[in-house]
């Protein structure tokens, strides 16, 4: 199967009706269930005044940034089907709107069409749009391109930082995705291919019956990162950590953990924030006290004797990992 590349995006958000902290919010849910779009990094929320058009209420405004297998069009029609689910009429230019959602960039390459010119010509204008992007990592080829102009410098204190400074949205759903295994060698090849995808800090959280395969999942993790030697279970050492592979790599068992002060110590709070890739056996016995985010997986037996299924829970950011399987991942 070919493997299509994501490219860097980058959006912008404003609502001046109704609830507009909630129309942001949903528009963005809605826009990352797209497949082969991941919305991955997310700025603070502006109260700006109208522009253009000043007869209306202020704005909150907003900007995401993340990566997509789709061409600027596709993109275009999605943010057109949110904001028409979400009930957007044009009343007038520079009208009020319960949402306003306007593609600002997509990859290395300018884009025209019809309906739409990117980069977006006039962010430079606009504080309410560059403000919030200034917040985002953007490649830093696109920052000249976003940098303000004297017009936007000069109506920039029109625009305040809202809900003291607050990221947003106020929730992601982690993206569901299912993987049918049919032998150890098989489930070990899909931590493989999490590990050599994984950054620093990428928490992967198993859980299962005995002999599910959550050892074999964390070998091949081990092996993605570039660990070599032996990987052995640290049941009874209860963290074992690597600093060898490509990134550094704490391998911890709960089995054998019973109570909140068992967990305490080991340390386990204080180890977990470390810039290091986890990987946590047993994690259900202690859902509360993991790292945020996560990527969970729960691995079940299946209907034959090696067969496994894993459920793979992926939360908002964790896009690198859904791109390590290709297409796949978008089902």
């Amino acid at each position: 199967m070919k493997t299509i590349t994501p490219q860097p995006v980058a959006l912008a958000f404003g609502s001046n009706l109704g609830d507009r902290r909630r129309m942001i919010d949903d528009a963005v849910r809605l826009l990352d269930s797209v497949p082969g779009l991941e919305l991955t990094a997310f700025s603070r929320l502006y109260e700006t005044p109208p522009w253009g058009d000043t007869g209306q209420p202020d704005f909150l405004n907003s900007a995401a940034f993340g990566f997509t297998t789709l061409d600027p069009d596709a993109i275009l029609r999605e943010t057109m089907r949110v904001e028409g689910t979400l009930g957007k009429r044009v009343v007038r230019q520079w009208g009020p709107r319960c949402i306003d959602i306007d593609l600002l960039h997509v990859g290395d390459r300018p884009f025209v069409s019809d309906t739409a010119e990117i980069p977006h010509p006039r962010v430079r204008d606009r504080p309410f749009v560059y403000l919030p992007l200034a917040d985002l990592p953007i490649p830093s080829a696109w920052k000249a391109l976003f940098a303000p102009s004297p017009e936007g410098a000069a109506i920039e204190h029109t625009a305040t930082v809202a809900d003291g400074g607050e990221r947003w949205p106020s929730r992601i759903a982690p993206r569901r995705v299912e993987l049918v295994t049919n032998s150890a060698e098989e489930t070990e090849a899909v931590g493989f291919a999490l590990g050599g995808a994984a950054v620093a800090r990428d928490v992967f959280a198993l859980d299962g019956p005995l002999g599910a395969g959550k050892t074999a999942f964390v070998h091949g993790l081990a092996r993605g990162l570039a660990i070599g030697g032996p990987i052995p279970s640290p049941s009874y050492t209860l963290c074992r950590d690597y600093a060898a592979g490509r990134l550094p790599f704490q391998h911890w068992d709960f089995y054998r953990l019973e109570s909140e002060d068992d967990l305490e110590s080991t340390g386990f709070l204080e180890k977990a924030c470390a810039p290091a890739v986890i990987a946590i056996e047993w994690a259900g016995r202690f859902p509360d006290d993991l790292p945020r985010p996560t990527i969970g997986i729960r691995i079940e037996r299946g209907d034959a004797a090696d067969r496994r299924i894993l459920h793979l829970d992926i939360p908002p950011g964790g896009f690198h990992l859904r791109a390590a399987f290709g297409q796949v991942l978008f089902a």
